[in-house]
């Protein structure tokens, strides 16, 4: 035994070294990844919830399916139409704006990052459905029903946009935080918004099938994940300094419980 050790390829040692030290350095890019999908998902659910307990409310049958509700409205009246419209959108602004209160006393934490997804997402779900105000989508539904203008639901689309593009900035700023040492800007865009957008919103697609919208429903995704733009070019050109100590990027056992339980809403809902 000693003899063989003693005829290991110092080369061979170095690069099995060097092997498992790259493997390290890019594992870190798998929680990004993870939470990325859960938490658009745990918005979309409290999202469509609150479109179906707000019809509750009102007495009116519905039925809660994945990334949309089935509203019997033929009794419902313009009002109460409009509000069960605004009620997902309003009630993911709500989830976002507690993550931004939690995120900004748990940074540090292993919580932060899930919280600052959150935030990203409820946020940015709710001026993204302002966006569509003059198109589709709930805004758009609620504008008609209270016989809105087309002139101010383009104001509200043109503010959502700007909001949108704002939010996903801030937030690139805040993952530049996040990133590793090692990784640099590049590393960090790569790792916390591109590599997370296209495997995250992927998986997105995967879970929530089958689904009435069709190829419409991937066009979305798609279209949704490409306003990351501005979250990469927060991150790439912020000039914060960041924290001396890194901040927690392990992948723990709560991480993989809670997106299967949200894999598992999901599907009960599909």
């Amino acid at each position: 035994a000693e003899g063989t050790a003693g005829n290991r390829d110092p080369m061979n040692v170095q690069n099995a070294d060097s092997e498992a030290v790259a493997s390290i350095r890019i594992a870190w890019v798998l929680r990004p990844t993870v939470w990325f999908a859960t938490a658009y998902t745990i918005i979309i659910i409290v999202h469509e919830a609150a479109h179906a307990l707000t019809a509750a409310a009102f007495g009116i049958p519905s039925t809660l399916f994945n990334f949309w509700v089935n509203h019997e409205f033929a009794q419902a009246s313009a009002d109460e139409r409009a509000v069960v419209f605004v009620a997902g959108p309003a009630a993911s602004l709500l989830i976002g704006s507690a993550g931004w209160f939690i995120y900004r006393r748990v940074r540090n934490s292993a919580a932060g990052l899930p919280f600052l997804y959150l935030t990203a997402f409820g946020v940015t779900n709710f001026f993204g459905n302002l966006m569509s105000a003059a198109f589709v989508g709930d805004f758009s539904n609620a504008a008609v029903r209270l016989g809105m203008s087309q002139t101010a639901r383009i104001v509200a689309a043109l503010t959502g946009a700007v909001a949108v593009a704002g939010v996903l900035f801030a937030v690139g700023r805040e993952l530049w935080q996040w990133t590793p040492r090692h990784a640099g800007r590049i590393g960090g865009a790569l790792g916390f918004i591109v590599v997370p957008s296209l495997v995250g919103m992927a998986a997105v697609v995967l879970i929530n099938q089958p689904t009435p919208m069709g190829p419409s429903f991937v066009t979305a995704r798609t279209g949704e994940g490409l306003f990351c733009v501005f979250g990469e070019v927060g991150l790439l050109i912020t000039r914060q300094d960041r924290p001396a100590d890194l901040r927690p990027l392990q992948v723990h056992w709560t991480d993989g419980a809670v997106a299967i339980g949200v894999i598992l809403v999901v599907r009960d809902m599909a």
